[in-house]
């Protein structure tokens, strides 16, 4: 399971590029849906391919407080990876493990 402690570094919210939540943009943005509920525009380096053109939704995202960021990344990363897992094995079962920097809380 994971914990908002794995999306912050020195009190400040990171995001880690696990990609969990533009793995269930398909369900809040269906135009942008590939057919299962991923970001079509979701790379294989699990980086957003259209960034600095990205719907208004994927920018606000990233506002709120550290801790509030945090812990709704752990949400959707439970959702998206399973309650079970933990940041690191999640994205080890993925194969993204080499992908993502890693937090040091």
């Amino acid at each position: 399971m994971a914990t908002h402690e794995d999306f912050l570094q020195d009190g400040k919210w990171i995001c880690t590029k696990c990609g969990a939540c533009c793995r269930l943009a398909g369900v809040a943005i269906p135009e942008l849906d590939r057919g299962d509920d991923v970001c079509r525009h979701l790379t294989e380096e699990n980086l957003c391919g259209i960034y600095e053109k990205r719907p208004i939704l994927c920018r606000r995202i990233v506002q709120g407080s550290d801790n509030e960021l945090a812990g709704a990344c752990a949400e959707v990363f439970d959702l998206v990876y399973g309650a079970s897992s933990s940041l690191e094995s999640g994205l080890s079962d993925s194969g993204l493990d080499l992908l993502v920097p890693k937090a040091t809380c």
